[in-house]
């Protein structure tokens, strides 16, 4: 029957949809014939993009063909009428290119003879709809004309899929070459099918299923010597189970904090989920070398296994590192060792453990690892959440949320860089030494997003935004309720009204992100230097491929540039460049989620008389590990490489040499080499925050006057870890005129906690005036440290806007009762700020305050204007602190008829809960049980406002009616 009503529903929203349009000409058939033609521009068929003349990579069209006037070069002229038609519908549409001369390059409607519309391009070879409004013109017999009469630049006309409808905007379908769509600057290779590449360039097959058993390739890294990492989840889709699947233990999953947790949970539903299945494969590394250079892995050993703990996967991060490899798999960082070079580690250690205390959903683990400018290796985990304990004894506990992490390379110094993400792919740094990651979206209709890691940074995620869109039954709401990410746009780019607490992406991006990586300078393909590359597996090839992006300085932060696509048609999950210049992806064929057989293939440029030749690659650099065995005074010149990876590993190498901080002196000295004096910096930075040296230190003192804003930022970054005595300097660059200097300069004051900077804090902040977060963000991060608690509830006075928010998005950060001194802010911003860190951190000596904000809009008050979600806090916060007066807030704000119907419901709906509240609080979608409650607050509550609850007429009143019932309310006889 359920087969039986999708066939009709389909057949009349087929009948609805020809109704409303008819497809007049799409120029699929290949011919003219319908069409009276003059001269000889248009050829005597239809064009597409697999040959013939253009006047370049033509975009935009639909189907495979469009009429094109270009067929014989510019100077062909000619025109095509179609035959009469009657008009019937209120609107024409097509599609439409080339150029802007009226009446020489355009499409006519003809009534009578007569030019009634008329349509030009924009000169360019990009076709772009246009609709003609011919509601006036129903029932006249018209014709269509194309005309190309100039044989000037752009004197040519394209035009496609002619449409006649009842609406403005119609959809047209996409352009397709050969089925496939057409991608600008991609065309098939037949050793793929359905799968583009970079014209210009060559694909070969490295490792396969078939000839290496590659299985679920995760991740990629490649070792000095050129041999290929790679990170098999077998447990994926097997062993690793998702709430979204078991929704029956979400209650024990969300009170789960340690591994131990969760270990239990397991073993309380092993009825329901047997443990034996979670423990029936293992997760694995493989090793592929290719030892005679043709391109083809001919060495395939099993590196490392036996991660098939009930705990454990899925395979993560794998990242190569002299003579050791990191690898990320819930719930640990593991170190590996080849002591004695037979394809298999032979010794391994746990650098760190606790990730991974929820089950969550599956994917979110552990990711990584790239390693920074500062000599640390960074990585990131997902929403399933770290509970971690580090060689200084030290606590990272973030139960609702993943982060970007590091720590130093033998495990030491661990400590979260930024959190509130949810589901990180990786991170990658760019040449300037930036940190970023691309964070997935909640399939709520939000965006992945683009982050620029920033220290102490929240992008603003929490898993309760997840539970209440899809477990939203399992914690108590038949329908979804409105919840804080969407409804304030938290995963948005900076906009008005955005919350404050949170630091927005720099970009969002429709795609399902996967592997994530950085053009390091050399390799192909050349043309996207300075560019991010990043997977985006859509579940099917032909929703699947990679992504090219750039970003771009703005203020303190930064902003995407338009991304593009650079391979489309393969289920791609991770990229890496190899040493040999080639591009190297790795893929899971076919579309099962259960089996999922793995490829790696590389591209390479294509040689042509006109290309230069192939950059070499830095593979003769980074062989049997010669980096490291190179004179000092190789390795600076080595800074100066125009490949990062180089520059990197010589500043690396050369920072754990005695004499190294002379080399790193000279280099900030020069001014040829930018990349040297960058890295010099860097190498200082590690010296001074390694082994306290104050050369290093005041040497990037000095910095802080440098010409060259780029280095005075990484001296201002650098010092934040310095053996700084005094931070005099430092204080000053607030006033910097970069903001990208003034930016790093508080992040680093706060780190040191500068009780001297708290004043020119202050400044930084009223002159930013909350234009950039970035600054922001530094500024809050300094105020934090630098004033006392008191100092900053001081400022609830101050007449700067700017800094009153500040104040409070510092006094969130200490977790302060003295919010509650901004809860009646004149700006209507810095009050919901307030409300929203004592609600939602939560705090719970100021939540009565917050709660009784509900008194202003009980019928007849006159509270101020305010947003659902922060209305909606207020409500919970009355529910969760309980008692006789806040039940009564409860019933009078219900009988309040200005306010919208659905949150007074709500109001009644948390009373009908009261005595039994649930273990997730349902404003958040966190655990954070209540105890059971007495119901006499209910009770007196009631009998004193049921009679003008009773009174209203509409829902109101047969919800009260029931709660009475529910409560055994005696009601007053008439």
């Amino acid at each position: 029957m359920a087969l039986l009503s999708s066939i009709l529903f389909s057949l009349s929203l087929t009948v609805i949809l020809a109704a409303e349009q008819t497809l007049f000409e799409d120029f699929e058939k290949g011919g003219f014939e319908a069409w009276r033609m003059t001269g000889n521009a248009f050829g005597e068929s239809a064009s597409s993009t697999q040959g013939g003349n253009q006047p370049g990579e033509v975009t935009g069209f639909a189907g495979e063909s469009f009429a094109s006037s270009f067929t014989q070069g510019p100077k062909g002229m000619g025109s095509l009428t179609s035959s009469p038609f009657t008009i019937r519908k209120s609107y024409i549409s097509f599609l439409i290119g080339g150029g802007n001369l009226k009446g020489l390059t355009s499409i006519q409607l003809l009534v009578d003879k007569k030019i009634v519309r008329e349509a030009i391009g924009r000169s360019d070879y990009n076709m772009l709809p246009k609709t003609w409004d011919v509601s006036a013109l129903k029932g006249k017999e018209a014709a269509l004309r194309l005309v190309d009469a100039s044989t000037r630049p752009h004197g040519y006309i394209l035009i496609d899929h002619i449409l006649f409808s009842n609406k403005p905007e119609p959809s047209f379908p996409p352009a397709t070459r050969n089925g496939l769509p057409v991608i600008p600057g991609l065309a098939a290779t037949s050793q793929i099918p359905g799968l583009q590449i970079p014209k210009e360039s060559n694909l070969k097959i490295f490792a396969t299923y078939a000839d290496h058993g590659l299985y679920s390739p995760n991740a990629l890294s490649f070792d000095t010597d050129g041999n290929l990492f790679v990170t098999e989840a077998h447990r994926f889709g097997h062993c690793v189970p998702s709430t979204k699947n078991h929704p029956y233990w979400l209650n024990d999953d969300l009170a789960a904090v340690t591994l131990n947790d969760r270990r239990k949970l397991h073993q309380k539903w092993n009825h329901r989920y047997p443990i034996a299945k979670m423990t029936d494969r293992s997760d694995r590394i493989r090793l592929l070398k290719d030892s005679d250079k043709d391109g083809i892995a001919d060495q395939n050993t099993i590196y490392a296994d036996g991660f098939d703990d009930l705990l454990d996967g899925a395979a993560g991060g794998v990242f190569s590192l002299d003579e050791r490899v990191y690898f990320a798999c819930i719930p640990h960082i593991w170190s590996f060792r080849d002591t004695d070079e037979d394809g298999k580690a032979d010794e391994q250690k746990k650098l760190l453990s606790g990730f991974g205390p929820r089950i969550s959903l599956a994917g979110h683990g552990l990711d990584g690892f790239a390693q920074g400018p500062d000599g640390r290796i960074y990585g990131t985990v997902g929403d399933r959440a770290m509970n971690v304990s580090t060689q200084e004894s030290r606590r990272f506990s973030y139960n609702d949320q993943g982060a970007v992490f590091r720590f130093d390379p033998d495990g030491s110094n661990f400590e979260v860089v930024h959190s509130g993400l949810r589901d990180p792919q990786g991170i990658a740094f760019d040449r300037w030494g930036n940190p970023v990651t691309v964070d997935s979206d909640s399939g709520q209709g939000d965006k992945a997003r683009v982050i620029y890691v920033v220290e102490g940074a929240d992008s603003g995620w929490r898993t309760g935004h997840e539970n209440l869109h899809t477990f939203h039954r399992e914690i108590g709401y038949s329908k979804r309720p409105v919840n804080q990410w969407m409804q304030e746009r938290q995963w948005d780019t900076f906009h008005n009204n955005q919350a404050a607490f949170l630091l927005p992406p720099v970009g969002v991006l429709d795609v399902k992100p996967a592997g994530f990586t950085y053009h390091p300078g050399t390799g192909f393909p050349d043309r996207l230097l300075n560019s991010f590359l990043l997977c985006d597996n859509g579940g099917t090839p032909e929703s699947s491929g990679t992504w090219s992006f750039q970003l771009t300085r703005k203020g303190a932060g930064m902003s995407m540039e338009t991304p593009q696509k650079l391979i489309w048609g393969t289920m791609a999950t991770d990229l890496v460049f190899g040493t040999d210049g080639h591009l190297y992806i790795c893929d899971i064929i076919g579309q099962s989620n259960s089996e999922r057989p793995g490829r790696i293939f590389a591209l390479s440029a294509r040689q042509s008389p006109n290309r230069p030749p192939d950059h070499p690659g830095v593979a003769p650099l980074f062989a049997g590990g010669d980096i490291q065995k190179l004179a000092s005074i190789k390795l600076f010149e080595l800074m100066k490489h125009e490949d990062y990876r180089v520059r990197l590993r010589a500043q690396l190498t050369l920072a754990d040499r005695p004499e190294a901080v002379p080399y790193f002196i000279n280099a900030t000295r020069q001014k040829e080499s930018l990349n040297l004096a960058l890295h010099g910096t860097w190498g200082l930075w590690i010296r001074a925050r390694r082994r306290g040296s104050a050369a290093s230190t005041e040497r990037l003192l000095e910095l802080l006057a440098n010409p060259v804003e780029e280095l005075r930022a990484q001296a201002a970054r650098a010092l934040g870890e310095s053996p700084l005595k005094d931070a005099g300097r430092l204080v000053n660059s607030l006033q910097d005129p970069s903001s990208r200097v003034r930016a790093f300069a508080a992040i680093s004051l706060a780190r040191l906690r500068v009780r001297a900077a708290f004043n020119p804090t202050l400044l930084l902040l009223a002159e930013n005036g909350d234009k950039d977060p970035y600054l922001r963000h530094a500024g809050v991060m300094a105020l934090t440290q630098s004033g006392t608690e008191g100092e900053l509830v001081a400022l609830a006075k101050h007449s700067s806007k700017a800094i009153r928010m500040a104040s409070v998005l510092a006094l969130r950060r200490l977790a302060s009762p003295g919010l509650i001194h901004f809860f009646f802010d004149e700006e209507s911003e810095i009050a919901d700020e307030a409300i929203r860190a004592v609600h939602d951190l939560p705090i719970e000596k100021s939540r009565p305050a917050v709660a009784a904000l509900l008194d202003e809009y009980a019928p007849g008050q006159q509270g101020r204007p305010l947003s659902r979600m922060i209305l909606r806090r207020i409500l919970h916060s009355a529910f969760r602190t309980g008692g006789d007066q806040n039940a009564s807030r409860l019933l009078r704000f219900s009988a309040n008829a200005e306010m919208l119907l659905s949150d007074r419901m709500e109001a009644l709906r948390l009373l009908s809960i009261w005595t039994n509240p649930p273990a997730v609080d349902q404003s958040l979608g966190r655990h954070a049980p209540l105890p059971p409650r007495e119901k006499g607050p209910i009770e007196s509550s009631l009998t004193r406002e049921l009679p003008s609850l009773l009174g209203l007429k509409d829902k109101i009143s047969e919800a009260a009616l029931n709660l009475a019932r529910q409560y055994e309310v005696a009601l007053e006889k008439p």
